[in-house]
């Protein structure tokens, strides 16, 4: 598995496209981590589900800036 992390609109995409296009690639984790947390799923269990399908993950970083008052906010952003 390979995991690229990174700023909004840092070119994420482009370099994982140019240098694994053999790959099976999903875009956007940590929006289907939050969606899949809002079902009630757990992380290990979408995390696990992306893994068994997926080859290279890309997710943007999320973890910077200030803590959202929201409980379910802070909790998908940790």
């Amino acid at each position: 598995m390979i995991f690229v992390i990174g700023g909004r609109n840092q070119g994420k995409t482009r370099f994982v496209s140019e240098n694994f296009p053999e790959k099976k690639i999903i875009n956007a984790f940590h929006e289907i981590m939050r969606n899949g947390l809002k079902e009630g799923k757990t992380a290990d269990n979408i995390l696990n589900s992306v893994l068994e399908t997926y080859d290279v993950i890309i997710c943007d970083e999320i973890g910077c800036g200030i803590v959202p008052t929201d409980r379910f906010e802070r909790i998908w952003r940790e």
